[in-house]
């Protein structure tokens, strides 16, 4: 698939997103957060490395207060558009982020500290939907492509059920997740985790 197919598949999500009408989003949201929670990825984590949620993108703002309220170290991204990398930084709570890159909320580097991953970490990556086999579609800028490589712990997508899809483009640098969490179950690929 050529980069203007993948660019016309995002913006055919991202239509799907603004089309999707409020309720049916807020009860999506809650039944995902409640799987994630119900996980044992989530209840053995000591850190969650979660992205700040966008409207329209699966909510993590609830997931982050959840978090800190379980007692676990959270930790969210800035982006560096130069180098299309990520560094995560310990927050404890939403006082440590502003806006950033992308308009995006990121932690301010002024008053978080810098949060190493561990192998009993869970990382929560973003896309416009998923497939049972953990292939994702990303926004393109290959972040998560980049930081999941050396990532020690799992790797969970969020996505609501209606846009889980059988198949999705993957390049040789697109990079699977360990499982995919929606409403109504978490999916574990059968393949390896980088093939």
């Amino acid at each position: 698939m050529s980069p203007e197919d993948k660019a016309a598949l995002r913006r055919q999500y991202r239509q799907l997103r603004r089309e999707l009408p409020e309720p049916e989003r807020v009860a999506s949201d809650a039944a995902i957060g409640a799987q994630l929670r119900q996980s044992e990825a989530y209840r053995s984590c000591c850190c969650l490395f979660l992205y700040i949620s966008l409207p329209g993108e699966v909510d993590t703002w609830a997931l982050l207060r959840a978090a800190l309220k379980d007692g676990k170290t959270v930790a969210a991204p800035v982006c560096d558009p130069a180098t299309h990398t990520m560094t995560f930084y310990r927050i404890g709570g939403e006082e440590d982020l502003r806006p950033g890159s992308y308009g995006i909320w990121e932690p301010d580097p002024s008053r978080c500290t810098v949060q190493m991953p561990e192998a009993d970490a869970l990382c929560l990556v973003p896309g416009f939907a998923f497939t049972p086999g953990g292939d994702r579609l990303g926004y393109g800028g290959g972040y998560y492509d980049r930081f999941l490589p050396q990532f020690p712990g799992l790797a969970y997508g969020l996505c609501r059920e209606r846009w889980l899809t059988a198949e999705l483009p993957a390049g040789p640098y697109d990079r699977k997740v360990d499982a995919v969490v929606t409403e109504n179950r978490i999916l574990f690929p059968k393949q390896e985790r980088f093939e």
